[in-house]
């Protein structure tokens, strides 16, 4: 794998200011190549036995809005950060410049679509010239088949910088002078995930998605299989290597609706899980090539505010991630981010011709 402590072992060299216009900085990103097509067998068995397994939502409990076009606005200060830590407790601490993201999301029926972007115009986003420039893109697509979802998504996210960068500038000052940027550093990410619902009286779609309202306190394991490929390519001490990571983990979530009010209700989330990873990484004229194979342990969780109404939705959440992984190089990797959310959305009746071919479609397949 590209070793994290060849990042600090390039950092030690000495730094004055670091040239943001340097083309030959630490970190080098290539843009790579066509997307990765899933197809997931938990999915497949989803498709047969929908037909035999799906009913309809308990009336007392679950009031379904599937024939309604969900459309939702998403404030959060979800931000990509890293901790490298290497066996002598040295850390690097990188991150992108992406304090204050937006999502727009977009459901209907069976389907579902967001897209993610940090807009320049929030002024926490706006410090270019001491942090660099960084761009984010987050685009998904979900699927729903009675209790079964499905994901796919697609993250990239470009130009990151040193948050410790006192650290390694003797004379650095936290005030004024630039942080060391790695304006071409990029990571990117196709992948998706399967999940099933256990308990038939609880709904994963009002406290994820919004597409439903859950009328009384229930809760349910959510077992989910994630799966990525994830590509990152660098350039270390004037040689570019290339890490290629093939992504598999098993979550065990639970998650409880408590409904505090006809309208309002509380839900908190945990989810444990562990995974591996198969990485293949390749050097820059050389026949070099390294496997590694690691097993991250991975816990998230939340909780959750919400609001629900014939017409309006709203609410709020802090959640964490976090994602501990042990390399082969003596180092360790830790990928924690702890962010707040806000959202309000709208149901809006569909137009008839769309309404139409959507009961066609539901009446063919039985969705």
């Amino acid at each position: 794998m590209i070793n994290p402590y060849n990042v600090y072992r390039s950092l030690k060299r000495p730094w004055s200011r670091f040239d943001s216009d340097n083309n030959s900085s630490i970190f080098s990103i290539r843009k790579y190549g066509p997307s990765l097509a899933f197809c997931s067998p938990l999915l497949i068995l989803g498709l047969i036995s929908n037909t035999l397994l799906a009913q309809e939502a308990d009336s007392l409990q679950i009031k379904s809005y599937v024939d309604k076009i969900i459309l939702k606005i998403n404030l959060d200060t979800q931000n990509e950060e890293f901790l490298i830590y290497s066996d002598q407790q040295e850390q690097i601490a990188l991150s992108t410049n992406n304090s204050l993201r937006l999502d727009l999301s977009l459901d209907y029926e069976f389907l579902g679509f967001s897209i993610g972007f940090a807009p320049n115009f929030f002024n926490s986003n706006k410090d270019d010239a001491r942090k660099g420039s960084s761009e984010l893109t987050d685009i998904g697509f979900r699927f729903f088949l009675g209790r079964w979802t499905q994901e796919l998504t697609y993250q990239s996210n470009e130009g990151f910088y040193v948050e410790n960068t006192a650290d390694f500038i003797a004379d650095w000052n936290a005030n004024s002078d630039p942080y060391i940027q790695f304006p071409y550093l990029k990571r990117t990410y196709y992948g998706g995930s399967t999940a099933y619902v256990l308990n038939d009286r609880f709904s994963l779609r009002n406290i994820v998605y919004n597409t439903e309202w859950q009328l009384k306190s229930a809760g349910s394991f959510v077992p989910t299989a994630r799966y990525g490929y994830r590509r990152i390519s660098a350039t270390l001490n004037q040689t570019r290597e290339v890490e290629n990571n093939f992504e598999l983990d098993l979550i065990a979530a639970y998650y409880y609706t408590w409904v505090i009010h006809a309208n309002w209700f509380i839900a908190p989330q945990l989810s444990p899980g562990i995974g591996i990873r198969f990485s293949n990484t390749t050097q820059e004229n050389t026949t070099a090539r390294e496997r590694d194979t690691r097993y991250p342990l991975i816990l998230d969780g939340g909780l959750q505010l919400g609001y629900s109404s014939e017409r309006f939705i709203a609410g709020g959440l802090l959640n964490f991630q976090s994602i501990y992984t042990k390399t082969g190089s003596g180092s360790s990797v830790i990928n924690d981010q702890v962010f707040a959310r806000f959202f309000v959305g709208i149901r809006l009746d569909p137009p008839e011709f769309i309404a139409k071919q959507a009961r066609r479609i539901n009446e063919k397949f039985g969705l």
